[in-house]
């Protein structure tokens, strides 16, 4: 309400060009910076991976050197020597293998690098018929060749750990020593197929062999196409089927077999302790990183040359082709999927 005589003070409207916001120049430049923010972090991750894979191949490389200096100094591999006490600076009695398995040539025992389970780590080491994979890291270790572990497992009879009785890996997971034969297949035991003939209608014997079945078990056992022998009653021949091929590595199919590498070789791995699995996401790589140790190192194949994976079919390598005579790494998936056999000697 204004008085007589007052006057109405009006004030001047804010300018436009006082209303501050972000002009397209700015919001450019933030997203500018923000990218290269981004960018910076991913190509710093990618640097530290590859300085990983360059820092785990160092340490193959070493594995294989300290192993030629160990076999030129005592004519004998690591793990393999069976008066390891007597010859070895600071070793005990318990640095000596097996006596039924030392001195063979073998660390562990052909495809002892597949098969092996006696190593877990609920179990006191060393000790069992795979001491050998263990005692190899401690014989390089107390002839001063290597570094990373410790002499636990003779010490005071620990438990299986990377770092501890078996080398931890710069990329994850750790090193798992033995040996593999070269011949990728193993024969698989046949089991009994069911009676072919109609339930009650046939003497024992006579009814014909079941999927898999067949033989000679009983007088006129029935034809079929395994290789087993066996009868049934009504039901006719079930004996026990043909055996089989698969490969002796877990999740590779036959097609995908190839030829493994002969000789002694490290095994990368996730886990300490037991045989190696085929496990989805247990694995110590993807595919991408698998690649790109086999193509710094070898040739670049899977189921080729003296760098070889494991794991899950499909998410580790697969079939390009169809056909089973190519195999490539399934570089496309970000599955840790894949685990990698080097041969070292």
């Amino acid at each position: 309400m204004l008085l007589h005589g007052q006057k109405k003070i009006r004030y001047p409207a804010r300018p436009i060009s006082m209303q501050h916001g972000f002009t397209l120049v700015e919001l450019a430049i933030v997203m500018a910076i923000i990218g290269i923010l981004i960018g910076g972090t991913l190509k710093g991750r990618q640097i530290m991976d590859n300085a990983r894979v360059a820092a785990t191949i160092a340490q193959i490389n070493a594995v294989e050197s300290a192993v030629t200096t160990f076999r030129d100094t005592y004519d004998q591999l690591p793990g393999d020597m069976f008066n390891a006490s007597a010859r070895i600076p600071g070793c005990t009695l318990l640095c000596d293998p097996e006596p039924a398995g030392a001195s063979d040539g073998l660390i562990g025992g052909a495809n002892s690098a597949v098969l092996t389970s006696a190593i877990t780590s609920t179990n006191p080491l060393p000790g069992g018929p795979d001491n050998e994979t263990t005692l190899f890291w401690v014989h390089l270790l107390k002839a001063d060749l290597i570094g990373g572990i410790t002499d636990s497992a003779i010490s005071n009879g620990t438990y299986a750990d990377w770092g501890e009785t078996h080398l931890a890996a710069r990329i994850g997971g750790g090193f798992f020593i033995g040996h593999l034969g070269g011949n990728p297949l193993i024969v698989t035991a046949g089991g009994g197929g069911p009676g072919g003939g109609p339930p009650g209608g046939a003497p024992p014997g006579l009814g014909p062999g079941g999927p898999g079945g067949g033989g000679a078990g009983c007088p006129g056992g029935g034809a079929g196409p395994g290789a087993g022998a066996g009868c049934g009653i009504g039901g006719g021949g079930g004996g026990g089927g043909g055996g089989g091929t698969e490969s002796i590595i877990p999740g590779r199919p036959v097609e995908a077999a190839g030829t493994l590498p002969a000789g002694m070789v490290l095994v990368l791995r996730r886990s300490v302790d037991g045989a190696i699995v085929a496990d989805t996401g247990l694995q110590p790589l993807t595919a991408r990183r698998a690649a790109q140790f086999d193509r710094k190192m070898d040739d670049g194949h899977p189921d080729s040359g003296r760098v070889q994976a494991y794991g899950t079919t499909d998410s580790c390598y697969f079939d390009p082709d169809g056909n089973g005579e190519h195999f490539s790494y399934a570089e496309f998936s970000n599955s840790t999927d894949c685990g990698l056999f080097f041969k070292i000697q």
